[in-house]
């Protein structure tokens, strides 16, 4: 019989994540203290969530929301949570589940797990929310509800500044639901942010509106270099408002052409 350490390594929690025979295991995995280092590497969580809902969603919201708020991934979840929405499991209200959760302080929720189906038990889970996540939450909100979308600003106040940020960025992601007399002051409001993130989303709204000449002027005179840099790109129907998501077979080809990238399991 084998003994295992106090804190489990990263072999350890591995084999534990590969060994989960029930989504309730995968959940008392996921809850428990481990020996893995963070990682930007989006496919493993998604692969994990699609081996155990592809083919059954109930519950799906519950897993997504455990892996984007796993401090192991949290480098990589703004590709993953826009690879989980679009992955065709959850359906919108499972989805309005997880923008509810990734809007409020902290994601908190009571839940049953298992361990090697031998004890259930409940568990309260508290989890911190990454700012990418609030972002994809502020955009969702407001492409399902336009009419929202000075509501969903008017929230973020009650935010640290990080998460405030995000929430705006958000709100300026979803630019082409709102109502297209809305976009000036939106645009507005956006580029007299105190965060750079926020005026870089809304750049492009002003773009739109008042021509790619006016943003480049507004963005060179920005005080920060990165907002400074801002250059109008052609649409790209393959990015995600986040930031670059894979195409949808990446999920799938990246497991066997990516075996030189920095893997969650390296050590």
């Amino acid at each position: 019989m084998s003994s295992r350490s106090l804190i489990p390594s990263w072999g350890e929690t591995f084999g534990d994540l590969q060994s989960a025979s029930t989504v309730e295991e995968l959940w008392a995995v996921l809850l428990e203290w481990h020996g893995i280092r963070g990682s930007s590497v989006w496919e493993e969580p998604y692969l994990l969530f699609m081996r155990f809902h592809r083919h059954d969603s109930t519950n799906a919201d519950m897993t997504a929301a455990l892996l984007c708020t796993d401090h192991r991934w949290r480098n990589a979840a703004h590709h993953l949570i826009a690879r989980l929405a679009d992955s065709g499991v959850l359906d919108s209200e499972q989805l309005d589940e997880l923008a509810d959760w990734f809007s409020g302080e902290a994601f908190e929720i009571l839940l049953e797990t298992s361990e090697g189906g031998h004890r259930d038990r409940a568990s309260t889970v508290r989890r911190p929310i990454w700012p990418p996540l609030r972002r994809w939450a502020a955009k969702h909100e407001v492409a399902r509800h336009p009419e929202r979308w000075r509501d969903v600003v008017d929230a973020s106040m009650l935010l640290p500044s990080r998460d405030a940020a995000a929430t705006v960025a958000g709100v300026m992601d979803a630019a082409e639901h709102v109502p297209g007399d809305q976009h000036g002051v939106l645009a507005e409001m956006g580029l007299n942010h105190g965060s750079g993130t926020v005026r870089l989303a809304a750049l492009p709204i002003l773009a739109a509106t008042s021509g790619t000449d006016a943003a480049i002027d507004v963005a060179r005179r920005d005080r920060s270099a990165k907002v400074r840099a801002w250059k109008p790109v052609p649409s790209d129907t393959k990015r995600s408002p986040t930031g670059g998501r894979p195409s949808s077979d990446a999920a799938t080809s990246s497991t066997d052409t990516s075996s030189g990238q920095p893997s969650l399991f390296d050590v």
